[in-house]
């Protein structure tokens, strides 16, 4: 076998008082020299899907993607599920998958300006980019590194959190829109920029874990009321944030937003990479109705920017807002 230079092992029986003598050397899915895997995802419902990432070893092809079903028992049977046209030396790094629905996966590719974010909801027969703005300009986003899908059933609630770690921190989003996707970077104020090498979730109750560079772990549960008043669902009468006006702007622009109450508000801007660059209210007190605030961007460079609005109705916890809008800023 000196050809073989990346297989698989199973074993079937981790629980086993000696689990060792039950792992099993997979020569059947072996690559093909010049090529080794990098990352993998299994499913838990329908159980037993297994997707493989693998990647050239001398930047010689682009990354593949395959599936296997029946991973537990098949001996046979890997699928091919790439996808397409992807650039060559691209690296495989994470490959997430829906643990409600094995069929849903999230890819996550490194290297320099690409596109590194692609979603399936047909087992891999399609993708889509959703990278979105953390594409940055010309690709030159931050690096992304892991994912992880979030079904909110556990809050009673039939959307999906996507979570992805990058160079840069934590960001989550519940509405993929391709290239369009606006991602929100998540506990800045507990972990700010740091480098996020990997995220993992648990659908039972919501918790999410990061692990850092550096900085060792950090453990967060999803609050159900603020991921309820995300773009998309029902949030708590009268809180809205407004579209920029005029977006695109030069200089300056008015940012808008209604409370049903009085209300702390925070309106924060960060440029795509998820760097704060103004903060434009900073818990501020604001009488309920309708209020509107300048934002001057004489300073920054070119581009898209974030700007997310974040509301607590003063006595009342139940009635918490967040909302994220994109604005363009024109030279």
């Amino acid at each position: 076998t000196g050809s073989i230079t990346a297989t698989m092992w199973r074993n079937s029986n981790l629980n086993a008082p000696n689990p060792l003598p039950n792992w099993q050397r997979m020569d059947n899915f072996a690559l093909p020299s010049g090529s080794y895997y990098t990352a993998y995802g299994i499913s838990r419902e329908p159980a037993h899907v297994l997707y493989l990432g693998a990647t050239s070893t001398f930047n010689t092809g682009p990354p593949r993607i395959f599936r296997l079903d029946n991973a537990n028992t098949a001996t046979d049977g890997l699928v091919e599920v790439s996808i397409p046209n992807t650039p060559v030396g691209a690296y495989v790094h994470s490959i997430a998958v829906n643990p409600e629905d094995a069929d849903e996966i999230v890819v996550v590719l490194s290297n320099f300006n690409i596109i590194g974010l692609y979603h399936s909801t047909d087992g891999g027969q399609t993708y889509t980019a959703i990278e979105g703005n953390l594409a940055g300009t010309n690709n030159n986003g931050p690096s992304l590194r892991w994912a992880s899908i979030l079904p909110l059933t556990a809050f009673g609630d039939n959307r999906t959190m996507y979570l992805v770690a990058t160079s840069v921190g934590l960001f989550s989003t519940t509405q993929l829109d391709g290239m369009n996707t606006v991602w929100t970077q998540e506990a800045t104020e507990l972990t700010g920029n740091v480098v996020v090498n990997a995220v993992a979730s648990r659908v039972s109750d919501g918790r999410v874990v990061i692990g850092t560079h550096g900085r060792g772990a950090f453990v967060g549960d999803v609050d159900p009321m603020s991921v309820a008043n995300e773009p998309g669902s029902t949030a708590p009468a009268g809180f809205a944030l407004a579209a920029a006006a005029p977006n695109p702007f030069r200089g300056t622009t008015q940012l808008g937003f209604t409370l049903p109450a009085a209300s702390r508000v925070t309106l924060t801007v960060y440029d795509v990479t998820g760097r704060r660059v103004a903060a434009v209210l900073d818990d501020a007190d604001r009488t309920a109705g309708s209020h509107t605030v300048a934002f001057d961007g004489r300073g920054l460079a070119s581009g898209t920017y974030l700007v997310r609005l974040e509301a607590d109705a003063v006595g009342d916890e139940r009635q918490r807002f967040t909302e994220t809008r994109q604005i363009a800023l024109v030279e």
